[in-house]
């Protein structure tokens, strides 16, 4: 572990002393263009805003050093690789105790209207299953002919 004030944040932000709290954490501000980071949103929107990744939702700096962003954008690209070793590694593996499985995993479905019921029931299915258990409810219960009508 890096040591104290060593850290992307420290680094490159300001912290805001006066806005820590328990729930949200502490505020930041950019050191090169004054963007205000809430501590709820963590280092990865930090890091992109001084990088300039986009899906993360925050403006990129226009005032960053190029060699810091070159830096994070290299980092980025070897967390990536080292992330798809990993799931690769994890595939061979999967394939060699059952060769017969499929071992590609199923693509999470997009939102979209069309299947947007789907996805609805199957959450609620899953919130219905979780309270059953927490609240000590025989799975049985779930196949009453009058539980089903809801």
């Amino acid at each position: 572990m890096a040591p104290r004030g060593t850290g992307l944040l420290e680094q490159h932000f300001t912290l805001n002393l006066a806005t820590k709290t328990s729930k949200t954490g502490q505020d930041y501000n950019c050191k090169y263009c004054g963007y205000l980071g809430k501590g709820w949103q963590g280092p990865a929107r930090a890091r992109a805003h001084l990088s300039g990744e986009k899906g993360h939702g925050v403006a990129a700096c226009p005032n960053v050093p190029k060699d810091v962003k070159e830096k994070l954008l290299k980092e980025a690209e070897e967390k990536l690789k080292q992330k798809e070793h990993q799931q690769n590694k994890k595939r061979i593996f999967l394939s060699q105790q059952n060769p017969d499985a499929a071992v590609e995993p199923a693509p999470k479905k997009q939102a979209t209207l069309d299947n947007l019921q789907e996805i609805l029931k199957t959450e609620l299915d899953v919130s219905f299953a979780e309270f059953m258990y927490h609240a000590g409810i025989p799975f049985h219960i779930s196949e009453d002919v009058m539980l089903r009508r809801y």
